[in-house]
């Protein structure tokens, strides 16, 4: 018996997948293409856009960031204001680092230093303070959310998963002088240090119910705007 599909269901399934091909957050920019046409055409509409509000647009502050099966061949150049736009192999948007690849993939090289640093300078404050355990709750408080930034979305893999539980291991290890695997364990067990997979399974599950809130908002007010 086939499943009927309401308006509202309808209406959810089209917006997922809907393309967007501009998103704009603050004063950053990212345009999505599935063509270098279609891009080029974007690029031409900004910079019309940019002479009718008579700003120059700096295209060194531009990059192109190709995700294709042939993202590795030669490709049409493209231009913003006259100037040709380079291709890199990674960009930053919004403090993630995506990477030129045949799928969409995202490189997380960084995030192992800054936890590093990171984890340096609340462990340098905070060693003196009579016990490990607030090492512990500050490292959880600040270094943590470094790990877990902007993975209810991006969904990382196994391998990325196991490199981030090596760095909260480390710093256990650096915190409580303890050497062997299983005491390291017992000890994230103790002071509710989670298996970083799980971390990111409650901030997915968190994420899916803000976002069914924000739609059903977004819902009622179009509703009542329209009636």
């Amino acid at each position: 018996m086939p499943t009927k599909v309401t308006k509202r269901s309808a209406t959810l399934i089209d917006r997922i997948y809907r393309t967007y091909g501009c998103l704009l957050y603050a004063d950053d920019i990212l345009l999505v293409s599935h063509s270098v046409s279609d891009m080029q055409a974007m690029l031409d509409l900004c910079s019309q856009e940019a002479g009718a509000l008579d700003f120059t647009v700096n295209a060194k502050k531009y990059v192109v960031l190709r995700i294709h099966p042939r993202y590795n061949q030669a490709s049409a150049s493209l231009t913003l204001s006259g100037e040709t736009l380079s291709y890199v192999d990674q960009c930053k948007y919004l403090g993630v680092v995506l990477t030129s690849f045949k799928y969409f993939k995202c490189s997380f090289d960084h995030v192992k230093s800054k936890f590093y640093r990171c984890f340096n300078t609340v462990f340098y404050r905070s060693k003196n303070a009579g016990s490990e355990l607030v090492s512990v709750q500050l490292m959880q408080l600040i270094c943590v959310p470094v790990l877990i930034y902007s993975h209810e979305v991006l969904q990382p893999n196994k391998t990325t998963i196991n490199m981030f539980n090596h760095l909260i291991d480390r710093a256990v290890w650096k915190i409580f002088r303890c050497v062997d695997r299983d005491n390291i364990v017992c000890i994230r067990q103790s002071v509710h240090l989670p298996d970083v997979a799980d971390c990111i399974s409650l901030k997915f599950h968190k994420f899916k119910v803000q976002f069914c809130e924000t739609f059903t908002f977004a819902e009622v007010v179009c509703n009542v705007l329209t009636s």
